[in-house]
């Protein structure tokens, strides 16, 4: 199976545009489908059927996007934040029990188990 590196990542060339740019960590389908609609890429069209120059506007276009290790780095920064702010969310982030208002009565009794756990292990 033939393969093209782009940023890094190798994709394969016979497979569908949408479903290769989602191997990138941050890229959904539906960012994908508008990469490719603004560089006016149909839906069925392989890498080998790209221009050179599509490729290289593909590319620009992906570096400028948060993507990978970046974005990662990016997410594990806000949690690090939420943990030194020390409120109630962070609290909640910290000892691994549902943050948005969910029910914990009846649901999420696996992340109690594991925050029960997590609170021996510290103390």
């Amino acid at each position: 199976m033939k393969s093209n590196i782009i940023i890094g990542k190798q994709i394969s060339i016979e497979n569908p545009r949408i479903n290769e740019l989602t191997i990138f960590f941050g890229l959904s389908k539906t960012k994908a489908s508008i990469i490719c609609s603004n560089l006016h890429i149909s839906k069925n069209t392989t890498l080998q059927n790209l221009s050179p120059i599509k490729i290289v506007k593909l590319t620009i276009i992906l570096q400028k996007i948060l993507l990978e290790a970046s974005l990662r780095k990016n997410i594990i920064e806000d949690f690090q934040h939420l943990k030194n702010v020390k409120n109630y969310r962070s609290y909640r982030h910290i000892i691994g029990i549902p943050v948005r208002g969910q029910n914990t009565k009846n649901n999420s009794k696996t992340q109690k188990k594991r925050a029960i756990k997590r609170i021996k292990l510290n103390k």
